[in-house]
Protein backbone atom coordinates (compact mmCIF):
# COMPACT_ATOMS: atom_id res chain seq x y z
CA UNK A 1 0.00 0.00 0.00
CA UNK A 2 2.77 2.23 1.07
CA UNK A 3 4.43 1.83 -2.67
CA UNK A 4 0.82 2.51 -4.03
CA UNK A 5 1.16 5.95 -2.61
CA UNK A 6 4.56 6.50 -3.30
CA UNK A 7 3.81 5.68 -7.64
CA UNK A 8 0.77 7.87 -7.08
CA UNK A 9 2.51 10.66 -5.62
CA UNK A 10 5.14 10.34 -8.80
CA UNK A 11 2.51 10.44 -11.12
CA UNK A 12 0.58 13.99 -9.79
CA UNK A 13 4.15 15.36 -9.59
CA UNK A 14 5.15 14.47 -12.92
CA UNK A 15 1.73 15.72 -14.43
CA UNK A 16 2.11 19.17 -11.98
CA UNK A 17 5.82 19.66 -13.95
CA UNK A 18 4.09 18.48 -17.64
CA UNK A 19 2.56 21.77 -18.11
CA UNK A 20 6.51 23.71 -17.72
CA UNK A 21 7.02 25.29 -21.09
CA UNK A 22 3.83 24.25 -22.46
CA UNK A 23 1.14 26.43 -24.29
CA UNK A 24 -0.67 27.17 -21.24
CA UNK A 25 2.57 29.28 -19.86
CA UNK A 26 3.59 32.62 -21.00
CA UNK A 27 6.77 34.09 -21.04
CA UNK A 28 7.78 37.39 -21.54
CA UNK A 29 10.55 39.93 -21.54
CA UNK A 30 11.13 43.45 -21.37
CA UNK A 31 13.20 46.63 -21.68
CA UNK A 32 14.05 48.17 -18.34
CA UNK A 33 17.53 50.08 -19.03
CA UNK A 34 19.67 50.33 -22.19
CA UNK A 35 22.88 51.96 -23.39
CA UNK A 36 23.46 53.26 -26.62
CA UNK A 37 26.95 53.93 -27.87
CA UNK A 38 29.29 54.27 -31.54
CA UNK A 39 32.16 52.00 -31.31
CA UNK A 40 34.78 49.78 -33.34
CA UNK A 41 34.39 46.12 -34.29
CA UNK A 42 37.63 44.35 -32.44
CA UNK A 43 37.20 40.34 -33.13
CA UNK A 44 33.55 40.62 -32.78
CA UNK A 45 33.53 42.64 -29.63
CA UNK A 46 32.66 46.13 -30.05
CA UNK A 47 34.34 48.24 -28.31
CA UNK A 48 33.22 52.18 -27.98
CA UNK A 49 34.79 55.52 -29.08
CA UNK A 50 35.56 58.40 -27.43
CA UNK A 51 34.71 61.98 -27.95
CA UNK A 52 35.72 62.94 -31.49
CA UNK A 53 37.56 59.91 -32.41
CA UNK A 54 37.85 59.19 -36.70
CA UNK A 55 36.91 55.63 -37.56
CA UNK A 56 36.31 54.52 -41.18
CA UNK A 57 33.02 54.58 -42.51
CA UNK A 58 33.39 50.39 -42.73
CA UNK A 59 34.62 49.56 -39.51
CA UNK A 60 32.31 52.07 -37.33
CA UNK A 61 28.89 50.32 -35.69
CA UNK A 62 26.20 52.06 -33.55
CA UNK A 63 25.46 49.59 -30.57
CA UNK A 64 22.18 49.45 -28.91
CA UNK A 65 22.36 47.54 -25.43
CA UNK A 66 19.26 46.59 -23.66
CA UNK A 67 19.31 45.46 -20.53
CA UNK A 68 16.67 42.93 -20.64
CA UNK A 69 14.35 41.70 -17.29
CA UNK A 70 12.86 38.13 -18.45
CA UNK A 71 9.87 36.84 -16.64
CA UNK A 72 6.88 34.47 -16.77
CA UNK A 73 3.40 34.07 -15.84
CA UNK A 74 2.63 30.34 -15.04
CA UNK A 75 -1.35 29.40 -16.01
CA UNK A 76 -0.34 25.31 -15.29
CA UNK A 77 -3.82 23.84 -15.19
CA UNK A 78 -2.39 20.42 -14.36
CA UNK A 79 -0.83 21.46 -10.88
CA UNK A 80 -2.97 20.18 -8.43
CA UNK A 81 -0.54 20.04 -6.46
CA UNK A 82 -0.24 23.76 -6.29
CA UNK A 83 -0.42 24.40 -2.36
CA UNK A 84 1.53 21.46 -2.12
CA UNK A 85 4.84 21.87 -4.53
CA UNK A 86 5.22 25.49 -5.64
CA UNK A 87 5.32 25.41 -9.77
CA UNK A 88 8.86 27.43 -9.34
CA UNK A 89 10.18 24.21 -7.64
CA UNK A 90 8.23 21.26 -9.59
CA UNK A 91 9.90 22.49 -12.94
CA UNK A 92 12.70 23.86 -14.43
CA UNK A 93 12.44 27.37 -15.27
CA UNK A 94 11.29 27.98 -18.25
CA UNK A 95 13.66 29.63 -21.32
CA UNK A 96 12.12 33.28 -21.84
CA UNK A 97 10.40 34.53 -25.32
CA UNK A 98 10.96 38.22 -26.39
CA UNK A 99 7.34 39.97 -25.35
CA UNK A 100 9.14 43.85 -26.27
CA UNK A 101 9.27 44.25 -29.98
CA UNK A 102 10.54 47.09 -32.21
CA UNK A 103 7.90 49.12 -34.57
CA UNK A 104 10.15 51.76 -35.58
CA UNK A 105 13.82 52.52 -35.69
CA UNK A 106 15.22 55.54 -37.25
CA UNK A 107 18.87 57.02 -37.30
CA UNK A 108 19.52 60.51 -38.18
CA UNK A 109 23.03 62.52 -37.82
CA UNK A 110 23.54 66.09 -36.70
CA UNK A 111 25.82 66.32 -40.61
CA UNK A 112 25.09 65.62 -43.92
CA UNK A 113 26.20 62.06 -44.89
CA UNK A 114 26.03 62.91 -48.78
CA UNK A 115 24.53 65.10 -51.54
CA UNK A 116 21.16 63.23 -50.89
CA UNK A 117 21.05 62.62 -47.42
CA UNK A 118 21.18 65.71 -45.86
CA UNK A 119 21.77 66.76 -41.93
CA UNK A 120 19.02 65.90 -39.61
CA UNK A 121 17.14 63.39 -42.24
CA UNK A 122 16.77 59.51 -41.97
CA UNK A 123 19.93 57.57 -42.67
CA UNK A 124 17.78 54.08 -42.14
CA UNK A 125 18.50 54.00 -45.98
CA UNK A 126 21.94 53.20 -45.54
CA UNK A 127 22.44 51.51 -42.15
CA UNK A 128 21.67 47.82 -41.85
CA UNK A 129 21.55 45.18 -38.69
CA UNK A 130 20.55 41.28 -38.54
CA UNK A 131 18.31 39.35 -36.39
CA UNK A 132 19.40 36.74 -33.70
CA UNK A 133 17.89 33.95 -35.48
CA UNK A 134 19.21 34.91 -38.77
CA UNK A 135 22.69 36.37 -38.51
CA UNK A 136 23.54 35.35 -42.30
CA UNK A 137 20.40 37.96 -43.01
CA UNK A 138 20.98 41.62 -43.17
CA UNK A 139 17.90 44.03 -43.38
CA UNK A 140 17.68 47.47 -43.88
CA UNK A 141 15.94 49.39 -40.97
CA UNK A 142 12.90 49.99 -42.79
CA UNK A 143 12.78 46.33 -42.76
CA UNK A 144 13.44 45.67 -39.23
CA UNK A 145 9.76 46.15 -37.53
CA UNK A 146 8.03 43.87 -35.37
CA UNK A 147 11.21 42.14 -34.29
CA UNK A 148 11.69 40.62 -31.08
CA UNK A 149 14.09 42.64 -28.72
CA UNK A 150 16.08 40.04 -27.54
CA UNK A 151 19.64 40.84 -27.23
CA UNK A 152 22.43 43.79 -28.16
CA UNK A 153 21.60 45.38 -32.00
CA UNK A 154 24.58 46.27 -33.91
CA UNK A 155 24.04 48.71 -36.62
CA UNK A 156 26.79 49.70 -39.47
CA UNK A 157 26.59 51.14 -42.75
CA UNK A 158 28.17 49.86 -46.33
CA UNK A 159 27.90 53.14 -48.55
CA UNK A 160 30.53 55.98 -47.32
CA UNK A 161 30.03 59.09 -47.00
CA UNK A 162 31.56 61.86 -49.62
CA UNK A 163 33.98 63.97 -47.11
CA UNK A 164 35.27 63.44 -43.66
CA UNK A 165 32.80 65.43 -41.74
CA UNK A 166 31.75 65.13 -37.41
CA UNK A 167 28.40 63.26 -36.41
CA UNK A 168 26.49 62.98 -33.83
CA UNK A 169 24.39 60.28 -34.10
CA UNK A 170 20.52 59.67 -32.49
CA UNK A 171 18.93 56.84 -32.72
CA UNK A 172 15.23 56.47 -31.95
CA UNK A 173 13.59 53.02 -30.96
CA UNK A 174 9.61 53.09 -30.66
CA UNK A 175 8.46 49.96 -29.20
CA UNK A 176 5.43 48.20 -30.15
CA UNK A 177 3.77 48.58 -26.45
CA UNK A 178 4.57 52.21 -26.86
CA UNK A 179 7.68 52.83 -24.83
CA UNK A 180 10.45 55.22 -27.01
CA UNK A 181 14.39 55.34 -26.63
CA UNK A 182 15.74 58.79 -28.15
CA UNK A 183 19.29 58.73 -27.78
CA UNK A 184 22.39 61.21 -28.62
CA UNK A 185 25.54 59.71 -29.20
CA UNK A 186 29.21 60.81 -28.87
CA UNK A 187 30.43 63.05 -32.06
CA UNK A 188 32.52 60.96 -33.92
CA UNK A 189 34.58 62.08 -36.88
CA UNK A 190 33.56 59.31 -39.93
CA UNK A 191 35.76 59.24 -42.95
CA UNK A 192 35.19 57.62 -46.80
CA UNK A 193 37.81 55.09 -46.93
Amino acid sequence: MHKFFIILFSILFLKSCSGCGGKSERKYSHVSIHKAFVSRDSSNFKIELNVNDTISYSEFFITWDPSLYFFSDSKNQWNILNELIPTAYACYPPTPIPLDSIQNINIRSSNKWNSTIKADSSLNSIFKTSTRNKRNTLLSLNEYKNEPIDGILNFYTSIPPDSIRNHIFVIDFSLKNGKQFIDTLKSICVVPF
